[in-house]
């Protein structure tokens, strides 16, 4: 006789309720997912959502990549001898445009664009290289609209 073998003889019906626990709980896999699975999908659906609604649309301003960052600091350097003192960044379609002010130089006269302000377009060519366009900026109204 084992150690805890009770003495007692056993019917059936004391046999069975040992599984009786087990039988009435009735919980399975499934029911667990009938109730994370909506859950789940929720937040998917939500996070899908608050992603796509931060996402910058056309004429939002931006932080630029950094080739386009170098890429116009050295389009000013070699076309105007000037380097770039400050530089807002916009999306656009299928570009970028900045606004861009340039550093004041004593030598150039007011007749001949001393403000230094410029609107700039960069399109992106591949590989970290970007066509750059530059032109005196009125600040009228967003870059990306002209």
């Amino acid at each position: 006789m084992a150690l805890f073998d009770s003495d007692e003889p056993q019917d059936d019906i004391e046999k069975s309720r040992l599984f009786d626990t087990v039988k009435d709980s009735g919980r399975s896999v499934r029911d667990y997912l009938k109730v994370i699975g909506p859950v789940v999908l929720g937040v998917i659906v939500i996070g899908g959502l608050v992603l796509y609604l931060m996402a910058p649309g056309i004429g939002d301003e931006v932080r630029p990549p950094a080739s386009l960052e170098d890429s116009v600091k050295e389009h000013f350097r070699n076309k105007e001898k000037r380097d770039v003192m400050d530089a807002t960044y916009f999306h656009c379609e299928n570009s970028y445009a900045a606004r861009v002010q340039l550093e004041k130089r004593p030598d150039i006269t007011a007749r001949q664009m001393d403000a230094g302000k410029r609107r700039v377009t960069a399109a992106d060519k591949g590989n970290g290289q970007w066509e750059i366009a530059s032109a005196v900026d009125d600040e009228a109204g967003p870059p990306c609209v002209r």
